[in-house]
């Protein structure tokens, strides 16, 4: 960090001071009226520090001027003035504006966009999707529930209402941290759905011999399934970037297409408008109208919000009926009486 701040023109007597607030700190804990012994403090920049922001902005504002200034970023093509579904409007070239996209921030993650491998010369993965996402927060929620779990989850003075509601603000937001950008297969929802279930019945206290279904967990910590909840989020994303301003690059991007390129042989890969839209048709949320809705915040909640418990009823009442279905069949048939009267 001093190179950095030494990189910007910051004085030898700032970066000294700044060295001396971070290095060498230690601390004692105060509780029920008695000081722990001391311990050394290893973070570097303490939570709620005043300084902190400034900090991390020139901390990554030096990486970005890492970045070669002859990258040629990702082309795309969008147009704001139709519809999000309709494709056909990236015909006419009059129309569409083309736009360069070298870097896109969130929250504290950067990421930088190329042509090509040799160009960023290091990827994380080959593969165009969320999967490391996905694997990177599984690890984060169960690292989240084991800090908590001696404490909380396994702690007998705390109730079963208060414990389904520390679970899902810490650890459900671990876990889904991100989710509203990722476009997601049905492998990375059942593993999520597992973790989800796995640690309920660890809160709840229900063993596998218990013969309890998954719906039946999920009432009982009255909680939502993963695929509604990031279902949930994934509207509520979608709607606050459609209002952007048309200057915004999220916007533009949502709206576009690449300028350049085309798609393999076989099936092509799932894109991030084809699972809106079918989350929008989930929700009973019309594709063609849904920005019609989005326009007005509260309507838009309130239409995400009834749409989802729509179609979690709806869910619920197959689950039942296959239930009933699968009884019937696991029971053995009925006795056959057979005509005695001889032909």
């Amino acid at each position: 960090m001093s190179r950095v701040l030494k990189r910007f023109g910051c004085p030898d007597s700032y970066i000294s001071l700044v060295r001396a607030l971070h290095e060498k700190n230690s601390g004692r804990v105060l509780y029920q009226g008695k000081l722990s012994e001391e311990f050394e403090i290893t973070c570097e920049l303490k939570q709620g520090y005043v300084l902190a922001p400034t900090l991390f902005g020139l901390y990554l504002a030096a990486m970005m001027y890492e970045i070669p200034s002859d990258n040629q970023g990702v082309d795309i093509r969008y147009r704001l003035d139709s519809g999000l579904f309709n494709l056909a409007k990236f015909r006419s070239k009059q129309l569409t504006t083309i736009k360069i996209v070298t870097e896109l921030q969130y929250a504290d993650d950067n990421a930088t966009f190329c042509h090509s491998a040799d160009d960023l010369q290091h990827l994380l993965t080959s593969k165009c999707n969320s999967e490391k996402d996905v694997e990177h927060r599984a690890a984060a929620a169960h690292i989240a529930f084991g800090k908590l779990c001696r404490r909380v989850f396994d702690n007998k003075d705390l109730t079963r209402i208060t414990k389904p509601r520390v679970y899902e603000d810490v650890v459900v937001s671990t876990l889904l941290y991100g989710c509203k950008t990722w476009t997601l297969y049905r492998r990375d929802l059942k593993k999520f759905e597992c973790i989800h279930q796995q640690k309920l019945r660890s809160i709840l206290f229900i063993k596998w011999k218990d013969h309890i279904t998954s719906n039946e967990v999920l009432s009982r910590a009255n909680n939502q399934s993963m695929d509604f909840t990031i279902m949930r989020h994934r509207l509520r994303w979608s709607g606050n970037v459609a209002r952007m301003p048309e200057t915004r690059l999220p916007r533009q991007i949502l709206f576009s297409e690449l300028a350049t390129g085309g798609c393999p042989r076989g099936r092509p890969a799932l894109r991030y408008k084809n699972q809106l839209k079918a989350t929008l048709m989930s929700t009973t949320i019309e594709p063609e109208t849904w920005e019609e809705v989005f326009s007005d915040r509260s309507l838009w909640r309130n239409t995400i919000r009834a749409g989802t418990e729509r179609s979690s009823r709806t869910l619920a009442t197959w689950n039942r009926t296959r239930s009933r279905t699968c009884e019937l069949g696991s029971k053995p048939n009925a006795p056959q009486h057979l005509c005695d009267r001889k032909s």
